[in-house]
């Protein structure tokens, strides 16, 4: 579970990771935002996402899996708010009026990240990843960048 998405940004990201033979790992982050309004400097929202992702180790499996710096390949689908502009002239008052309105978009990226896993003895994971994604563009009104990033806390099974 991130828990910098849930204290800032009142998000809950949960990920899991199945570690393959050798230095592979596979898994999925599902995220859900109960807050789209919150800081988002953009006009488009990300409400939810499904990330499934494979990342690679440089280091060998251990007792618990792989850990260590790994680079990572992921395929984002989110869903988003985004805020259509439509500015109308009046010519009575000469100004021109901004409407505002919201419609629901979907959206998926692939990306590439670096991270780094630490294992405890005990099983506890902590896990640091940052990466960036392009849009493929199904949606008209998509972002440019897609950015990859958190600070998991969590416990091997």
């Amino acid at each position: 579970m991130d828990l910098f998405d849930l204290a800032i940004l009142h998000t809950i990201d949960v990920t899991y990771e199945y570690v393959g033979k050798k230095n592979w790992g596979f898994g999925l982050t599902a995220r859900y935002c109960f807050d789209s309004d919150n800081i988002y400097i953009t006009d488009v929202d990300e409400k939810y996402s499904f990330t499934p992702f494979v990342r690679y180790y440089f280091t060998n499996k251990q007792d618990f899996g792989s850990k260590g710096f790994y680079v990572e390949s992921f395929l984002k689908g989110f869903g988003y708010e985004s805020y259509r502009y439509k500015y109308d002239y009046d010519c009575y008052y000469c100004e021109i009026y901004d409407r505002r309105k919201r419609k629901n978009d979907f959206d998926v990226a692939f990306g590439v990240g670096l991270g780094f896993k630490h294992i405890s003895n005990n099983g506890f994971v902590l896990d640091l990843n940052l990466g960036l994604g392009r849009p493929l563009g199904i949606s008209d009104n998509y972002y440019d960048i897609v950015g990859r990033g958190s600070i998991l806390i969590g416990y091997c099974f």
